[in-house]
């Protein structure tokens, strides 16, 4: 898949017989280690010398580092009697129980070591462009090269230089500075939503979801990350908090939010306004629709525009069957077989709702990429489907290209 192949150093096969070999030779990101009866080698921590457990068939473990007075270039842990070698010290690794060898470290880490200015340690050099961030602003990963930042499980940005871990390719979030991580991604659009300045909303797991789907109420992540609620999929409380519409379990179970009893809004503002009282005349009648009596003995009227709008708003959900249309809203998806109105956001979600499934038919890759699970769109077939649908090992679009037959034999190939 040329794509993601711009993101593997030409000299990864040389990178994996590396790592084979020091798998192979047990070469140790720990301070220590010591032989065993089987000729390998074992990494031990510091925490496990001088711990009264023989772990060394030498028991090197538990004679070299014990002594009784430490000598000038050693530390002693405090509180023990294990004598380590100064270069032990702010080298990343906690060798002291009480973390005393990793403290008062900043800009004196060694052995390769790194110090971080946020969370104010030493990381090992084993922990540095590794494509995590360890440090919590991201210096760790930042001007890496091919050799530290290669492998299965990572990726180098091409431009700065910064080691991602694989998984954050084309998952729809620019982890890298100029976003060359979300480009030409089989199945994927992100750069056109990005290109047609579809508004995107960053909410607190850091990730960007389109504006509707973030504003929905529908994602717990970005409730206090929207300045309006999306007036078709969402319930603004009074407090300005909004709640979805619906809860889709799935395509046979789906609960009411509003005037279900339970205080979702936390000031009561979606529990008012839910029976009848509010119809003053005989004349009003015609612009109400009345729900069937609910299990709690209470009759609920809904505004004759909540008919046929995709949206269960009676308990049952009487007001959506029994439709020729969806009149009251254009964006609602209408099963002709069943007569029902569905939410516009069961359109192109990768499920199917209506028995013919017509709502996962000519599909736009805007609509694949509106929901928040990763999506697959099969441009030959207008399809969206699930990303851990979409390899069954092989690709499971309906006329497959050679990018999606590529892009499962590169996904079966790495998990």
């Amino acid at each position: 898949m040329r794509k993601l192949k711009n993101y593997i150093c030409p000299s990864v096969l040389v990178q994996k017989a590396m790592a084979r070999i020091e798998h192979l030779n047990n070469i140790c990101h720990t301070t220590f280690n010591c032989s065993t009866q089987k000729k390998y080698v074992k990494c031990l921590r510091g925490m496990k010398l001088c711990d009264g457990v023989r772990d060394c068939v030498d028991n090197s473990d538990e004679e070299l580092y014990c002594k009784s007075k430490c000598s000038e270039n050693e530390m002693i842990c405090e509180g023990t009697r294990k004598c380590l070698p100064l270069e032990f010290k702010c080298n990343g690794d906690f060798d002291c129980e009480g973390g005393d060898d990793e403290e008062f470290c900043e800009n004196r880490c060694v052995g390769g070591s790194k110090w971080c200015a946020v969370s104010k340690k030493c990381i090992p050099s084993w922990q540095i462009c590794n494509g995590i961030d360890e440090c919590g602003d991201g210096s760790d990963e930042e001007q890496c090269d091919c050799q530290l930042c290669s492998g299965s499980n990572k990726a180098l940005c091409a431009i700065t230089k910064k080691c991602i871990t694989r998984e954050k390719i084309c998952d729809r979030n620019e982890d890298c500075h100029y976003g060359e991580d979300e480009l030409q991604c089989p199945g994927g659009c992100f750069e056109v939503l990005v290109k047609q300045h579809e508004e995107m909303i960053e909410c607190a797991d850091k990730k960007k979801y389109v504006k509707k789907y973030a504003c929905s109420g529908m994602l717990d992540q970005c409730k206090h990350f929207c300045e309006e609620c999306d007036k078709e999929l969402a319930f603004r409380c009074g407090n300005g908090l909004c709640i979805p519409r619906n809860k889709f379990i799935n395509i046979y179970l789906i609960y009411l939010i509003v005037c279900d009893g339970n205080n979702d809004c936390n000031d009561h503002s979606d529990e008012m306004k839910c029976g009848c009282s509010d119809i003053k005349s005989l004349n009003e009648t015609a612009t109400f629709f009345f729900c069937n009596v609910s299990a709690k003995g209470v009759r609920k009227c809904i505004s004759i525009s909540q008919r046929c709008d995709g949206y269960l708003d009676c308990e049952d959900g009487a007001d959506e069957i029994n439709c020729n249309e969806c009149t009251t809203n254009s964006n609602a998806i209408y099963c002709n077989l069943t007569r029902t109105c569905l939410a516009s956001i069961k359109r192109c979600d990768g499920v199917q709702d209506c028995p013919n499934d017509i709502d996962e038919f000519e599909c736009s890759c805007k609509e694949c990429n509106i929901h928040a699970n990763p999506m697959y769109y099969c441009s030959d077939s207008a399809r969206c489907y699930r990303h851990n649908k979409i390899c069954n090992p092989f690709s499971t679009c309906p006329y497959p290209q050679d990018s999606d037959r590529q892009y499962c034999a590169y996904k079966d190939r790495i998990l």
